[in-house]
């Protein structure tokens, strides 16, 4: 018999591996997981009562007793993504396989604050909406445009936002006493690289760069120009660097946009550029980014634009300027793609992310494992 504690960890790792599949067999886990079958079985079997897992079929290879396949529990709790972003506030509920559950938009909040009370407001409302004891929130994702701090869960500055070294992911936690979730606090453009390897079309690369164009509010003079974001993906895994904030690179590819418009008003689309406005920029930008291209030699370069509508000039006139800049050879392998999912490429990163990082094994995993046992 497993003594406590080791149970738990077990479990930790069991639903590591199946958050990664659909369904999954216990003889498919012996090898994820590296345990007999009769310690999966005794853990799954608490796991079950536990509401963490069901059973979801059975698959028969031909004469005998079929094999039972499991999922994750899709009631055993859920998750929400959220983008504070410069138009819109957006909002998604997922359970916890995964599966979207609710949605919701809302124009977008003038101060951090209020977009706090907001998030608080539906995920309340959510909650109040199911059957009760039935909604465990078991982790949060906060998503901006700023220069973050993922490990601290610190927006280290955010001109949008008029904020310096704001402990964003503290006051997230002030929303819960008891049993609080995991919280994630997350660069915009970093998400959407993330959401672009999950499920975008470069989901087979390993190595590429995430260009992100924002669009900026026409009604809020802080957030009334447009900006740039970028997100790395290296040997498949997101780039966080020491501070978790690696790929913060905007400031240095709007020298353009700072120069020719030194008042500040500076335009909120790349629609508002003149044709000649935009091929200066694009020559500055592609020239600046070749660098960054040519030291991570990644396969390719892909141009998301969030709550600004695609420009498919923009990108050719893009890549003609980075083939023009690359070292010798580069440039018969490195390709310049055009992003069309706009925000919700930043949501599939956002809940993949959250998603990835709630089912690492890790004490705060155990402990609701725990807690999920004690409730049965």
């Amino acid at each position: 018999m497993l003594s406590t504690g080791r149970v738990e960890k077990n479990a930790a790792a069991i639903l590591h591996a199946m958050a990664e599949v659909e369904m999954i067999s216990q003889a498919q886990l012996m090898p994820l997981v590296h345990l007999k079958r009769t310690s999966i079985f005794n853990v799954m079997e608490q796991m079950h009562r536990a509401k963490l897992v069901r059973p979801c079929g059975n698959f028969s290879a031909g004469k005998g007793r079929g094999t039972i396949l499991w999922k994750l529990s899709e009631d055993a709790g859920a998750f929400v993504v959220a983008y504070f972003g410069n138009q819109h506030n957006y909002y998604r509920v997922y359970d916890f396989h995964g599966d979207l559950l609710h949605g919701v938009d809302r124009p977008y909040s003038q101060a951090i604050g209020e977009a706090i009370a907001e998030l608080q407001h539906v995920i309340r409302q959510f909650s109040n909406a199911q059957e009760p004891r039935c909604f465990t929130l078991r982790g949060v994702v906060v998503s901006l445009a700023a220069t973050v701090d993922s490990i601290k869960g610190e927006i280290v500055s955010s001109h949008n936002w008029r904020l310096k070294h704001y402990p964003l992911g503290a006051e997230l936690s002030k929303l819960w006493k008891d049993s609080q979730p995991l919280i994630l606090v997350e660069n915009n453009a970093r998400l959407s690289a993330w959401g672009e390897k999950c499920t975008g079309l470069s989901r087979e690369n390993q190595h590429f760069v995430l260009l992100v164009i924002h669009g900026a509010s026409g009604s809020d003079r802080n957030r009334a120009t447009m900006g740039l974001g970028t997100g790395i993906v290296l040997d498949g895994k997101l780039f966080a660097g020491a501070g978790g904030g690696a790929g913060e690179l905007d400031q240095l590819f709007t020298q353009w946009l700072e120069t020719h418009y030194p008042n500040g008003n500076r335009p909120r689309t790349l629609a508002e550029m003149t044709d000649r406005q935009i091929r200066e920029f694009v020559a500055d930008l592609g020239e600046n980014f070749s660098h960054i291209i040519n030291y991570l030699a990644p396969e390719k370069l892909v141009v998301q634009f969030d709550e600004e509508p695609p420009s498919p000039a923009f990108v050719k006139r893009l890549r003609e300027t980075l083939q023009a800049n690359l070292l010798p050879g580069t440039d018969r392998n490195f390709s310049v793609e055009m992003s069309t999912r706009g925000v919700d490429l930043l949501l599939d990163g956002g809940l993949h992310r959250l998603r990835q990082l709630y089912f690492a094994p890790s004490e705060h995993l155990v402990r609701q494992i725990q807690e999920a046992f004690d409730r049965r």
